[in-house]
C-alpha cells in the first residue's frame, strides 16, 4: 500500500481516515511527524463505524482510544488488532503535526 497523510495544523482533532477491514491479519504502521517544536499530539483509533451506516445505538460519535500517546517528538507506532477508523488529535501547539498511515497490503496481490 502506498503511505496515507494526515495533517493538522494547530490544535484540534482530524477526520477520521477508514481502515480497510477486510485485511487479515491488521497491521498497520504509524509515523507521526512534528513539523515544529512546542506542539503535542496523539493518535486515535475507534471501533466504530465512520460512515454512519451502522452507527452505535448509544452515542452519535465515536469513541475514540489513543494508539500513541500524548507526545511532542517524532514517533512510530503499530495497530496489529482490528479498528474501523484513525485520526490525528493536536493537543496543543501551533505546528503542524502528520501522520503517516501504512496498512499492510493483502496477500497475493
Amino acid at each position: 500500500m502506498q503511505p496515507r497523510y494526515i495533517t493538522q495544523a494547530g490544535t484540534g482533532t482530524s477526520n477520521w481516515f477508514s481502515l480497510n477491514t477486510h485485511i487479515s491479519p491488521m497491521n498497520i504502521g504509524l509515523g507521526l511527524i512534528f513539523g515544529a517544536a512546542g506542539a503535542t499530539a496523539s493518535v486515535q483509533y475507534t471501533y466504530e463505524d465512520i460512515s454512519g451506516v451502522y452507527p452505535n445505538p448509544n452515542s452519535a460519535t465515536q469513541t475514540p482510544f489513543n494508539v500513541i500517546g500524548t507526545t511532542g517528538a517524532n514517533t512510530t507506532g503499530l495497530i496489529t488488532w482490528p479498528a474501523a477508523a484513525l485520526r490525528l488529535n493536536v493537543a496543543n501547539g501551533s505546528g503542524t503535526v502528520t501522520l503517516v498511515i501504512v496498512e499492510a497490503g493483502i496477500v497475493g496481490n
